[in-house]
């Protein structure tokens, strides 16, 4: 999930519950809208309608209550996910050669994990970076970034963007993937490095 994307749902979720909160505490002191709380929460006509869906009435609460604990799995999942998208599959090669006559048969297969690893610990050995986190998403042909740093309070950014720049250049030397499109997150952060 992108950054905007995260602060938009965020925003939009922080806006229902405080909007839910309003309402319940204006229930509470009778000043939602000049109803009195017997009649704002449950009135006899909201009863009887609900008493009257019997039984269907809490099969589809149930089912109302089923979506939004997937929805809210749903939004866990891709929070803790560097991005929302995919991350990138497993590379598959097979061997190839000009004569045919000598081509030697078997295929190489690179995990796409372990490319990820050898980014993330690159970057987290570097001067002035105290971890990182990275995901490749996309595939093989046009292979996206996603890196989040943890640095000090006292980084010089230029300095900062040329150690990236190297790392991500030693990838795509011993990976051979060209990323499209690389996004960057910087987080300061007073936690000494780990110790390797």
């Amino acid at each position: 999930m992108t950054n905007t994307a995260n602060r938009t749902l965020w925003t939009v979720v922080g806006a229902l519950l405080t909007a839910a909160g309003v309402a319940g505490i204006l229930l509470h002191y009778n000043r939602f809208f000049g109803l009195t709380t017997p009649s704002a929460v449950l009135w006899p006509a909201l009863l009887n309608r609900w008493r009257g869906l019997d039984p269907w009435g809490p099969l589809v609460a149930a089912g109302a209550g089923l979506v939004v604990a997937l929805l809210g799995l749903w939004l866990v999942r891709a929070q803790l996910r560097t991005s929302g998208r995919r991350p990138l599959p497993d590379l598959h090669s097979e061997a190839a050669g000009d004569d045919p006559a000598t081509a030697v048969g078997g295929h190489t297969t690179v995990r796409a994990d372990a490319l990820t690893r050898a980014l993330r610990h690159d970057l987290a050995g570097q001067h002035g970076i105290h971890a990182a986190k990275v995901a490749i998403r996309g595939s093989a042909a046009r292979p996206q970034l996603a890196v989040r740093l943890d640095l000090p309070p006292q980084t010089h950014l230029t300095q900062l963007r040329e150690t990236v720049d190297a790392a991500i250049s030693r990838f795509t030397a011993t990976s051979g993937l060209r990323p499209t499109q690389t996004e960057i997150t910087n987080r300061i952060t007073d936690t000494p490095p780990r110790v390797r």
